[in-house]
């Protein structure tokens, strides 16, 4: 009874303290607020303050919302791909046993947890709240002049381009997130068992994160190809612009990264129908992931290491 007591105090005490610290941090972000309203009403541009407040608000919520949605589709994707018969080692059995222990509770642990990470990525997104006024207020801005190499106004390096590579920025970084959090959340789950003698990786899964990098290499190739248009205000040469290397080296070089990096995501998700790390390039009945497909075994290493095999390790 006295021990039962003792707990419930204890736990009371610690949701007083997390209610002190939210106390203390909302004060203090309210203060600062308060401070910047009176400020800016002081020198009579209150329209700024709240153009400024309410372009931090759109942005949090719209790559928040995003981001929370995207990462929570992909659990409810982890949850549903979970193998219904698992060999459990000495490593896996005791991750078991937690699983259990909070499995009753994940449909409320799996919504708040994306909510937190859509919560920080939101208020990070607000922070870009220069380039998104640019891009928004860019429509019929234009200078009445195009640049010789690749024949656009001005206006859009000045006002949409940095938007931009935020946005690609944003998605490649977002991507890789929630890829991580998937695979952790694959191996928790039982679909990854690295300690396993057999099959380390379910198929199901490996579709799963082939879906995922397919989209991660494709949102990269976006990236090289907006660096092509950061040649134009190039620092590499005497002055500010595109260079001789520039034009002839680095140009067709990050033109070709595009299409490579289109090709390899587009090998990601044909993956998807094969389920596998590696793809035969020639249909012939002789590859090993059609053998193995007719004698219901899955090829070994040694036939997946053939000349004719693509690697996605």
């Amino acid at each position: 009874m006295a021990q039962a007591i003792r707990g419930g105090r204890r736990r009371w005490l610690i949701v007083l303290g997390v209610a002190v610290v939210l106390i203390v941090i909302a004060l203090n972000v309210l203060s600062g607020f308060y401070v910047d309203l009176l400020w800016f009403r002081e020198v009579h541009f209150s329209s700024v303050f709240w153009t400024i407040f309410w372009s931090k608000v759109v942005l949090g919520l719209i790559f928040g919302v995003v981001f929370f949605g995207v990462l929570f589709a992909n659990l409810l994707i982890v949850r549903r791909l979970t193998p219904p018969f698992r060999v459990f080692t000495p490593e896996q059995e005791v991750i078991e046993r937690y699983r259990v222990a909070v499995e009753p509770y994940v449909k409320w642990i799996l919504p708040a947890f994306s909510a937190l990470i859509a919560l920080f990525v939101g208020i990070g997104a607000s922070s870009e709240w220069r380039n998104f006024l640019l891009w928004r207020n860019s429509t019929g801005v234009s200078f009445h002049t195009v640049d010789p190499q690749f024949h656009k106004d001005p206006a859009f390096y000045i006002f949409r381009l940095p938007f931009l590579h935020f946005v690609q920025g944003w998605l490649f970084s977002a991507l890789v997130g929630i890829t991580v959090i998937v695979a952790i959340a694959h191996y928790l789950w039982g679909g990854i068992r690295l300690q396993a003698t057999g099959e380390r990786v379910t198929p199901q899964v490996k579709a799963h994160l082939s879906v995922l990098l397919g989209l991660i290499v494709l949102v990269k190739a976006w990236g090289y190809w907006l660096g092509r248009f950061d040649l134009v205000v190039s620092g590499r040469g005497v002055g500010t612009g595109a260079s001789y290397t520039d034009v002839h080296a680095q140009l067709p070089a990050l033109t070709l990264l595009v299409f490579i990096a289109i090709a390899c995501s587009i090998a990601f998700l044909v993956n998807i129908r094969f389920r596998g790390w590696a793809l035969s390039p020639r249909p012939s009945s002789a590859s090993p992931l059609r053998r193995s497909s007719f004698s219901g075994r899955s090829p070994s290493s040694s036939e997946i290491s053939t000349p004719h095999g693509w690697h996605f390790s």
